[in-house]
């Protein structure tokens, strides 16, 4: 594991050097500052600048007149992004050379906590394709599972990436195969170093 590479602030900025479409963002802890980003863009959603392997953390959504309390921003620096009107999820598995996407719909801001549609195995363009493997090359990551989202205007935008991400369910709902994607990986991996 590389930690640098769980920095979501580095995550940002490596997204945006290699050309990959970021949602307006804002990184702070001033209330003010905080209720003047998501006033100008109508709602917002917040997040921590850094997870956690045990606990899985909701991405919240938040209006002008709903924001947490000043004295709850000022506890720590957190991630504001403009809400985008989401019209699908793309879960972006890379191993090694080898990419394999699934995208599915969800009615729930955080897809994670619902049950999306059933995840379709999709063909990403080659420029999109090529962004995220720039993306890991930057990182030094081998492997890599993005969260991705297309907007109705028919923009993908770059969420996160995590280096040690989860992807047995999308196989468990869709038959994508990515077990035989990651073992071929791991393989190559053992016989080429």
């Amino acid at each position: 594991m590389i930690p640098r590479a769980e920095n979501k602030l580095l995550q940002l900025d490596v997204a945006e050097k290699v050309g990959l479409n970021v949602p307006d963002t804002l990184v702070s802890q001033d209330p003010e500052t905080v209720a003047r980003f998501v006033g100008r863009n109508g709602n917002a959603i917040v997040k921590p600048i850094y997870g956690s392997a045990r606990q899985t953390i909701e991405v919240m959504g938040v209006e002008s007149d709903n924001l947490p309390p000043a004295a709850s921003i000022r506890l720590a620096p957190a991630i504001w992004q403009v809400r985008v009107p989401v019209v699908s999820h793309l879960r972006v598995h890379v191993f090694g050379e080898r990419t394999i996407a699934a995208e599915m719909t969800a009615d729930h801001l955080d897809w994670r906590f619902t049950q999306p549609s059933r995840p379709q195995n999709v063909t990403l363009a080659e420029d999109l394709d090529r962004k995220l493997r720039a993306f890991c090359g930057e990182l030094g990551l081998e492997m890599a599972i993005f969260d991705l989202v297309r907007d109705s205007k028919g923009c993908t935008l770059f969420l996160e990436a995590n280096q040690q991400g989860q992807f047995l369910f999308i196989e468990g709902r869709s038959g994508i195969p990515l077990t035989e994607a990651f073992t071929a990986f791991l393989m190559d991996r053992a016989l080429n170093d």
